[in-house]
Parts: C-alpha cells; structure tokens; sequence
C-alpha cells in the first residue's frame, strides 16, 4: 500500500544506493536508511515528517531512518538521491537528530555523489572501507556544522502513531472513515486532513482510496468473485462509485483487469525490493 516501509537491498557488499532522477515523483515512505537528497537543477516540492520545503537548484536534505518523506520534482528538475546504513556514520543520524532537515552549509555534494558512485561501479580493491569512511566524513561535518540535539525516546511520536495509523487503515480498510481516523489520531477532523496532506502528500481519501482499489485488484484477480461483491467488500458504497474510483486509479474498468495486472504503486525497483515508492514518470539517470 501507499506510504508504507520500504525495505532496501543493495547490489554491492555495503548497504548504500546512489542515483540521480529526471523529474522524480515518489509516495510517502520511510525506511531504516538514512538518505540524502540533493537538487542538482529545477525545483522540487519536498514533504519531510509533516513540514513541506519548496527546494532549488542546491538544496540539500538529510532524513534520518524513520522519517517519513516524498519528493515531487518539477519535470526536468534533476536530483541526485544516496541512501546508506546509518551504521556506516557510526550511527550519528541516530544518536543525534538535526532541528531542521534541509542543510544550511554547504557539503560538496555532487563530488561526494561521484566519488563514492565510482567505487561502487568498479569495486577496487578496500572499496567498502573507502565508501565508510566518506560517509562518516560527511556525516561528522554535517552535525559539526548544523544546529541538532540528542534524539531523545519519544521524540517522534507523531510518526509513530501515523505509522500505526496506516496499519489499522490496511486491516479495516473496508470500515473506516475520515472521522474515525482523525479519532484515532486525536486530532479534530480539520487539523488531521492538514496532518495527514502534509505527511502523506495526498489526502485522506485518495489515501484510503488507493488501499481499497489495491485489494480490489487482488481479489478480482482470483476470479472467485463477483464485481458487485468486491466492491461491497472493499468499502465502496455502491457499483457506480466503485467503477468510477477503480478505473481513475488504474486507467481500466475492473472488468478489464487480467491475471498479470500489476496496480501501478507495485512496480518492482532497481534494487529488488518488494516496495517501490518512485512513480513511473520519474527517469533514473
């Protein structure tokens, strides 16, 4: 589903992927690893645990593992995204948490990128050493130089329960609304729509939407069930609706759906793993 955990793999013997995107679009997510993410040209609306940033041609953002984020790049806007182990800093992402994830210094990041690209691509001879001690090289003159303080337990607790709030979404997906999820939010309705936009990039219901669709889709393709049916157990009121959303969502009506339908969010990435938040515009370099 949407916004949800991403679990990364990697190609070398060292856990970080680095790549550059055309016109990168991507979901909300969030994953162990910390990631740097650098504007190399164009602009970019950037959606970092609630606080949106309007980024430019030389901004730089550092999130932590656990922050949730998307990117939604201008077309033609170029950006450069490195994601590593935080074990690879000595943990300093961790331990230590920046006021402000968009840098203020600057950090020679395209260098950095090339450097560090090259010895993953060519796999010389001590390359993981050399990767690791870049990395804590620049982890250490980031936190030397931006304002941070000790990432103290309960410090993220908002994320924590939009976390869980995305996990009663995909069990009750068929029940719940726009008012029970502010409730469990504790939020008036009016403050949680902000929220969860902000979060998300998306709103409630289009939220909602998408994880009712995606367990259409798997369901239709069992042949077990009648249409009607599957919209009634995915949470739509009536055919008309469900019909409407589905073929908005996925191009198709469900009719149309075969057995080796892949529901766009699903595409498989680069590295393997089983959720991809990048949206088929964007162009890996």
């Amino acid at each position: 589903m949407l916004a949800k955990y991403e679990k990364r793999s990697y190609d070398n013997n060292i856990p970080v992927w680095a790549g550059k995107y055309d016109s990168l679009q991507n979901l909300a997510h969030w994953h162990n690893e910390s990631e740097l993410i650098f504007i190399n040209c164009g602009q970019a609306s950037i959606g970092i645990n609630g606080k949106i940033y309007q980024a430019e041609e030389g901004s730089c953002f550092l999130c932590s593992g656990g922050d949730i984020h998307y990117i939604n790049s201008a077309v033609g806007g170029i950006c450069t995204i490195i994601i590593f182990d935080n074990r690879l800093a000595a943990n300093i992402p961790m331990k230590r948490k920046l006021l402000s994830p968009l840098l203020s210094g600057k950090y020679n990041i395209d260098k950095f990128y090339d450097s560090i690209k090259n010895e993953l691509r060519l796999t010389p001879p001590f390359y993981e050493k050399k990767v690791s001690a870049e990395f804590l090289s620049l982890i250490i003159d980031i936190f030397r130089n931006e304002k941070n303080e000790e990432n103290t337990v309960g410090s993220n607790q908002l994320l924590i329960l939009y976390q869980r709030l995305l996990n009663e979404i995909d069990k009750n997906y068929q029940e719940i609304n726009f008012s029970q999820a502010a409730k469990y939010m504790g939020y008036s309705e009016a403050y949680f729509s902000r929220v969860f936009f902000a979060l998300s990039g998306i709103t409630f219901t289009e939220y909602l939407n998408t994880v009712r669709i995606e367990k259409a889709v798997e369901i239709i393709k069992t042949g077990e069930k009648k249409i009607t049916d599957i919209a009634s157990l995915c949470g739509f009121n009536t055919i008309r609706q469900f019909n409407r959303v589905f073929k908005k969502m996925t191009g198709i009506p469900p009719s149309k759906i075969t057995s080796d339908f892949k529901f766009m969010i699903y595409r498989s990435d680069i590295s393997g793993t089983s959720f991809d938040p990048t949206l088929p515009q964007s162009k890996l370099l």
